[in-house]
């Protein structure tokens, strides 16, 4: 507790600005890196579901862009258990269309969209990580959102899907050690090979 009475946690999430509208395209290349690029030409998003929601609207809404999420390689949702607390719905809709087949082609690099994307077959490429303060139901329900991820989960490791030619992926659970500063437990669990770990 801090003296304001407020938790650590609590501090935490609600220190310095907290908009929950931002939405953040980089574009990386060899010498430089820009910011605020447009996302049709970004190599990495960070965006808040609202402010995703802002632009790829709802179904059934006339005006709708979300083309440009449809070469998402790595979806990572940050502290899933903090947007439970608002409105998660945001976060289903965005990830309805995260990976979506493009409708137009004007505002898309197409050298940037792989083969098996334009296909429609996104969802089983991508990689979907979500960190969360505790287990959730809504949370796990994003592995499996949409018909077309078909790789079946067993007790947090993906098996091996009969769509796809993908392998197995491995899970680890490790408990936050405030002593370790610097960060030797993930590390250790990420250097150790898959055949010693459970």
């Amino acid at each position: 507790e801090d003296e304001a009475g407020k938790s650590s946690e609590w501090s935490h999430l609600f220190q310095g600005n907290t908009d929950d509208r931002f939405r953040l395209g980089l574009s990386i290349s060899r010498k430089k890196m820009r910011l605020y690029s447009p996302f049709s030409k970004s190599d990495v998003l960070i965006c808040s579901p609202l402010g995703l929601r802002q632009i790829t609207g709802a179904e059934g809404e006339r005006k709708r862009e979300f083309d440009f999420l449809s070469s998402i390689e790595v979806c990572v949702v940050d502290r899933a258990d903090v947007l439970k607390m608002q409105n998660w719905e945001h976060v289903q809709e965005v990830i309805r269309v995260v990976n979506a087949k493009p409708q137009e082609l004007k505002d898309i690099d197409i050298s940037r969209l792989r083969p098996a994307f334009a296909d429609g077959k996104a969802r089983l490429f991508r990689q979907t990580v979500v960190t969360s303060l505790g287990q959730s139901m809504d949370a796990e329900a994003l592995f499996y959102d949409g018909p077309s991820n078909s790789a079946a989960r067993d007790g947090g490791v993906t098996q091996k899907s009969k769509k796809s030619k993908m392998g197995r992926g491995r899970f680890g659970r490790f408990e936050d050690d405030e002593d370790d500063e610097d960060g030797e437990v993930p590390l250790q669990l990420l250097s150790s090979s898959p055949a010693t770990s459970s």
